[in-house]
């Protein structure tokens, strides 16, 4: 037994190696990078912020994602306040988790733990395929939840002749967490899952399990992992609004795009784009491959598979199909399964890491402006603009019809109304929520961009609203107006500089 804690421990230390070694050149949350070029993480690193700082989520500031991802954010917040190192921990330990459970399928099938390690590095190509894959998301909050329901389904589904009661409660069990963890993240993932959940159900019909005892497994994780968030939200009175604005108002930023042409168009992206072509067939011949390794539930691949990238592709952006990036495992398994005598070599793991660094170290040809040692125009503009932002305690932003681009951090800006920063698909309230804040002066800065139309209309109203322009730049052909409500602020002086020394050891610029 004390044999077997040191084997895992000894695992779960090479998969933190792993995940770290990976992490630190791979992710713009990295010691190894600048804050400037993230999107998504700029998004909820402010809402877990404003959390940590006494504001209510749903009330005071919303966007269209679940209180546990905020709060993942929350506590990299509390960890590094004015940059993304706190996330960047967290996400190590979390794909150290995930590279677990990744390990233990390939084990399940492949029995040998050298060769179940090596399918785990080769992992890494696909959950850090730069196709899809540029900063961590919500997809990638949710890989544990995939993981963790894939091993534990595979485990009651194919690891013995007859199948085992306890093994069928436990992965209802896990389930239901699976489920309620999606469902606190993004819960499109939760549809996808939705898709095992019904297969599990038919599995648990045909093997004629306990179906009350099943349900009531799955209802337990559920709860478990859902309780503390609703009983949170009813106690500070915001359950209400978590409703109201995580699926009712979501639901209508996207309801313009809910077309049945629309969609049977989305299924044919594959025909245009290479990327999700070879996700596509990569993903499907492996679930044709695995039907040829197991001697029952040959189907459970491929139905999995397709539920994920039916979901995946609608709205599509190419991270949405980061989701479906857990199922080129069932293609790497059986296709070492089938090679005589492979045993990895050392070479071979180092090289696997070597090239995933490598393909995520470019930006449409050139090595990304955010790495440390990149010390560019857009770098000079970012901190210009925190520079301003700092000489006000405790400052407020609204980014009017305008996207997040973490322009606030390194000053610790919070949201400066409901709505400070406009979603795609943003509803006239949301537009109107921005607007009132910026007419009664409830936001020390605005920043205004061409992301979207109406340009001049956007920099009228803001400067008939008694805000002045303090500054303007341009980031990847995106031109930004950053105005402000208080006179004589200082602009950073002519020697201001963040030096790559600053970036890589992430000092803290502004001495807050």
């Amino acid at each position: 037994m004390l044999g077997n804690q040191k084997s895992t421990l000894f695992l779960l230390a090479k998969l933190f190696v792993l995940s770290f070694g990976v992490l630190f050149f791979v992710s713009p949350d990295s010691y190894t990078h600048d804050t400037f070029e993230q999107f998504d993480t700029a998004w909820f690193f402010t809402c877990g912020k404003a959390w940590m700082s006494g504001m209510t989520p749903y009330v005071d500031f919303a966007d269209s994602k679940g209180p546990l991802l905020w709060l993942i954010y929350g506590v990299g917040y509390l960890i590094s306040s004015f940059n993304y190192i706190g996330v960047f921990w967290l996400s190590v330990l979390l794909y150290t988790a995930v590279f677990y459970y990744v390990y233990l399928i390939a084990k399940l099938f492949l029995k040998k733990d050298d060769i179940s390690f090596f399918v785990t590095v080769c992992m890494t190509l696909s959950y850090f395929c730069h196709w899809f894959h540029h900063e961590i998301r919500a997809e990638d909050w949710c890989q544990l939840f995939i993981a963790m329901t894939f091993y534990y389904s595979c485990r009651w589904l194919y690891a013995t002749e007859t199948k085992n009661h306890r093994d069928c409660h436990i992965a209802c069990f896990v389930l239901g967490i699976s489920l309620a963890g999606t469902l606190l993240i993004k819960y499109t993932i939760t549809a996808m899952l939705g898709v095992v959940a019904c297969y599990m159900l038919y599995a648990v019909i045909r093997e004629k399990e306990n179906i009350l005892y099943s349900f009531l497994s799955f209802l337990s994780g559920f709860l478990i992992m859902i309780a503390p968030f609703v009983i949170y939200m009813m106690c500070v009175g915001c359950f209400g609004a978590f409703i109201q604005e995580y699926f009712l108002n979501t639901l209508q930023t996207v309801d313009t795009y809910n077309t049945v042409g629309t969609y049977l168009h989305e299924w044919l992206m594959p025909t245009h784009e290479t990327h999700a072509l070879v996700l596509l067939l990569l993903c499907c011949v492996g679930a044709y491959l695995m039907s040829k390794v197991v001697k029952r539930d040959k189907y459970f691949f491929l139905v999995s598979f397709i539920g994920f990238y039916a979901i995946s592709v609608h709205h599509y952006l190419f991270y949405y199909l980061c989701s479906s990036l857990f199922f080129p495992l069932f293609f790497i398994i059986p296709v070492v399964r089938q090679l005589p005598n492979f045993r990895p070599r050392s070479f071979l793991t180092v090289s696997i890491i070597c090239f995933v660094v490598f393909m995520n170290s470019f930006n449409q040809g050139f090595v990304s402006d955010s790495w440390f040692f990149k010390d560019s125009s857009f770098r000079k503009d970012y901190y210009n603009v925190a520079y301003i932002m700092s000489g006000v305690s405790n400052p407020t932003v609204v980014h009017y019809v305008s996207s997040e681009h973490g322009q606030g951090i390194p000053s610790g800006a919070l949201p400066g109304a409901k709505y400070w920063a406009t979603q795609l698909g943003a509803t006239p309230e949301m537009k109107m929520n921005q607007e009132e804040a910026i007419q009664k002066h409830q936001t020390d800065f605005v920043i205004v961009s061409n992301l979207y139309p109406g340009l001049e209309e956007h920099k009228d109203f803001v400067l008939s609203s008694g805000y002045r322009l303090i500054y303007e730049y341009t980031c990847w052909g995106e031109h930004y107006f950053v105005f402000t409500k208080h006179q004589n602020l200082p602009l950073p002086p002519s020697d201001f500089h963040v030096s790559s020394t600053d970036i890589l050891l992430k000092r803290n610029i502004f001495n807050k």
